[in-house]
């Protein structure tokens, strides 16, 4: 399964910044930053799809009746993350959607990588828990995580869904 990538444009990132701005966490830990990379990539996914923004609790987008989350990925670099870049979901969402679709957005802001479209029980399946305080290692630098997280690498992820959905997975 290829990612797929789609263009981001200054209008994109305005309208994400009012919506970051009005779905604001109180207390955020990275200041509303976090929130501006989720709504741009569900905005984009959205357009993407052809269908409107929800912005519910336990869902993002309802599209041919099932509903969807977006799972934003921040990926500070130019390009495409590599294979062995870890997809991440702290264990706090206790979302009732349908699907997850999992993105991630370039260091410009100005792309968008669609890595793949999972059922929600699916990924619980294939990715592995980790617990607060865990260290992991990527690209030589040592990290730990803040919080309990369920984390799979992107080249299984991207072999679970063309095993179990086909070569692009459709819902």
């Amino acid at each position: 399964m290829d990612l797929f990538t789609l263009s981001i444009t200054q209008e994109h990132q305005k309208k994400a910044a009012k919506l970051a701005d009005k779905y604001a966490y109180k207390g955020s830990i990275m200041k509303g930053a976090r929130n501006y990379t989720s709504k741009l990539s569900e905005l984009i996914v959205a357009e993407f799809l052809g269908v409107e923004l929800k912005n519910k609790i336990d869902y993002d987008l309802y599209y041919k009746g099932q509903y969807i989350d977006i799972k934003s990925n921040y990926w500070g670099a130019p390009k495409p993350p590599p294979d062995d870049y870890i997809i991440k979901l702290p264990d706090t969402y206790k979302q009732k959607s349908d699907w997850y679709i999992f993105t991630g957005l370039n260091a410009a802001y100005d792309k968008l990588y669609i890595f793949g479209a999972i059922k929600t029980k699916d990924f619980f399946l294939i990715a592995r828990q980790y617990k607060r305080g865990d260290k992991f290692t990527f690209y030589g630098m040592n990290y730990e995580y803040k919080c309990n997280t369920y984390a799979v690498e992107l080249m299984r992820f991207k072999a679970f869904c063309t095993k179990a959905y086909g070569k692009k997975a459709t819902f």
